[in-house]
């Protein structure tokens, strides 16, 4: 008899550890789905949707982005009357030609997100996602007026993920990484330091002189429905044309003297009074005209070595450049070396 009541208790303790248990493991659940970053319902056919808006791509004038490295505020040129038309202006901290590229890389890299989930936008979410104190936080303005918010919180390296949110959308987006690492991108980055800013594409005539504008240029190539043609118009090679232009197009500074004092400003008068070359160049029928020096005296401030360097200046910026002696072989070129063999 003592030996079945033994039995019976055994079994109702083994019973209430089951239902202990149970609970345990419930409760754990159920704290584990409170505290956890939820999800929101989501239509799976909308799920990969871009909610990065349309119009940040296509009619952008304004860009202010900040991160670890400091905030950068970029504007587009949008005077139709100006030759630097539809290029970008770094206006915060310094105030520099904008690098095209890295506008392009922020732009590329916002047009392929890819959403994995979608997670509700509240406070716990918010902080555990790090949007509160975003790595990477942007601010666009478009043509009509519009502006947009896009903030980048937590990165994780592990599944190449990131935390995003967009102005109005009261939703948290779980994204592929971008493309491109924005939250890296520092002053330098933002710095445009080729002489030529444009797209040689854009241009529509380019003349070389030695010291002075005369009637009579050393070079001279205008475009006419898309192909190239010297002074006597004959028709240059296009591969030949297009790699000298590749040549130009890539000429870049080793110093921007964005901040002279009175002895730069005075050297700068003087190197430019009498040039070694003027170029003149006509981008969407507005001219361009650079100035280039001899070389100049050394510059110690600057690194600048006695008699190797120029000075670019043009006439549609404040600041001057300053240029190796020896990437001034791409202005010693002739119409012949572009002709037809």
């Amino acid at each position: 008899m003592q030996f079945e009541q033994l039995l019976k208790l055994r079994a109702q303790i083994s019973t209430w550890f089951l239902a202990i248990f149970f609970l345990v493991i419930m409760g754990g659940a159920l704290i584990s789905e409170l505290f956890q970053a939820p999800t929101v319902p989501y239509d799976m056919a909308q799920i990969y949707v871009n909610p990065v808006p349309e119009e940040i791509f296509t009619n952008i004038k304004n860009l202010s982005l900040k991160n670890k490295f400091g905030e950068f505020k970029m504007q587009k040129n949008l005077d139709e009357n100006s030759p630097k038309h539809d290029t970008w202006r770094l206006l915060s901290p310094r105030e520099l030609p904008a690098k095209a590229q890295t506008l392009k890389q922020i732009i590329d890299a916002l047009q392929e997100v890819t959403v994995r989930k979608i997670h509700q936008y509240e406070p716990i979410n918010i902080s555990s996602f790090s949007l509160d104190n975003p790595l990477i936080h942007m601010e666009f303005e478009v043509i009509d007026g519009a502006k947009y918010e896009i903030k980048i919180g937590l990165i994780n390296p592990i599944d190449n993920s990131a935390y995003m949110t967009v102005t109005d959308h009261q939703t948290i987006y779980q994204i592929e990484n971008l493309k491109f690492p924005i939250e890296t991108f520092e002053l330098g980055d933002f710095i445009e330091p080729r002489i030529f800013v444009f797209n040689p594409a854009e241009v529509d005539e380019l003349s070389f002189y030695r010291e002075q504008i005369t009637n009579r240029p050393y070079f001279k190539i205008t475009k006419t429905e898309n192909n190239w043609f010297d002074s006597r118009q004959t028709a240059l090679d296009a591969t030949k044309t297009a790699e000298y232009f590749k040549n130009l197009f890539n000429l870049r500074s080793q110093v921007i003297l964005d901040k002279p004092d009175e002895s730069i400003i005075e050297l700068l008068d003087q190197s430019l009074k009498r040039p070694q070359y003027i170029v003149v160049l006509k981008r969407q029928g507005k001219e361009i005209e650079y100035r280039i020096s001899y070389p100049i005296k050394q510059m110690p401030q600057f690194k600048v070595e006695n008699r190797q360097s120029v000075i670019i200046k043009s006439s549609d910026e404040e600041q001057p450049y300053i240029v190796s002696k020896d990437l001034l072989k791409v202005f010693e070129t002739s119409e012949r070396s572009l002709n037809n063999d």
